[in-house]
């Protein structure tokens, strides 16, 4: 149960950050099935295709999502970002920090 809930939110962030990188059906049913949490039938039925043709559609923009994430690495930084900000979040006050953090999300 717990692998399972780790693999939807991991795919869940690839999707947030390579969504437009997806054909659309790709990113619809992804969309539906990750953030939505829409069974396939549920998919097949809204957008009007096959529980196979879902399933098709589910693999292929994971394996895509997966590809993207082999050659980018950007969630794998971002995790690297996040570890980071816990540390600096440690060792400084908290006015420092936020203001630390307010740089980043400028940048």
């Amino acid at each position: 149960m717990e692998d399972n809930i780790q693999e939807f939110v991991y795919f869940s962030k690839l999707l947030e950050i390579y969504k437009d990188l997806l054909p659309l059906s790709q990113q619809k049913v992804l969309d539906y099935y990750y953030n939505f949490n829409l069974s396939l039938k549920e998919i097949a039925e809204e957008e009007n295709i096959s529980r196979n043709g879902v399933y098709d559609a589910l693999n292929k923009g994971k394996e895509n999502l997966l590809k993207y994430e082999s050659k980018l690495h950007i969630e794998k930084s971002m995790i690297k970002i996040d570890k980071v900000l816990m540390k600096l979040k440690e060792k400084l006050n908290q006015e420092d920090y936020l203001e630390i953090e307010k740089i980043l999300k400028e940048e």
